[in-house]
Formats: structure tokens, sequence, C-alpha cells
């Protein structure tokens, strides 16, 4: 009897190992399977930043191309603040002081 019930332990010591090895073996294969999604979504985010970071940069180079054209525009409006002070530039021209080049005298 004690051979039969071993057996019959073994057997059922074997079937319960095959169970538990198979929900490890599917929650591992869960969990790899989430890592390589999360690995995919970082790699996505990856080149969709390089991408912005390229285009950040053209459009930085181009606003650094503009940006003079802009105040130059901006000085010659009629509506612009510093219109202002115009009325004093011959005021200023009056009393500026002029420096004489000494090798006139000479």
């Amino acid at each position: 009897m004690k051979p039969v019930i071993m057996q019959e332990i073994s057997v059922w010591l074997k079937s319960k190992i095959k169970d538990i090895s198979k929900c490890f073996t599917k929650e591992l294969q869960l969990v790899i399977n989430q890592f390589i999604d999360l690995k995919k979504q970082t790699f996505d985010r990856m080149a969709e930043i390089d991408w912005y970071k390229e285009n950040v940069k053209v459009l930085e180079l181009t606003l650094a191309r503009k940006i003079p054209c802009f105040e130059a525009e901006y000085g010659l409006s009629e509506s612009t603040p510093l219109r202002m002070y115009d009325c004093l530039i011959p005021k200023v021209k009056e009393h500026q002081i002029r420096l004489s080049d000494i090798r006139d005298d000479f």
C-alpha cells in the first residue's frame, strides 16, 4: 500500500509543480511583455523628443534671422515709443562736445 500511496503522491506533486511552473511562466511572460511595451513606448518618446528638438532648433535659427528685421521695422514705425525722444535730437547735437583732432594743428 505504501508504494501505491507514494506513487500517487508523486503524480500529484508533479502535477502541482507543473501547474505552479505554468503560473510562473505566464506571469513572467506578462512581465516581459509589459517590459517590451514600455521599452517601445520609451523609444517612441525619445524619437518624438529628437524630432521636437530638431524643429525647435530650426525655429530658433529662423527667429534669430528675423529678429534684426523686426527691430528695424519697430524702429522705423511711427507708433514706436522711441519716437517720443526724437524732439531731443537737435538739443543733444547742439550740446554735444566736439573733440578736436590734435593732428589738425600739424
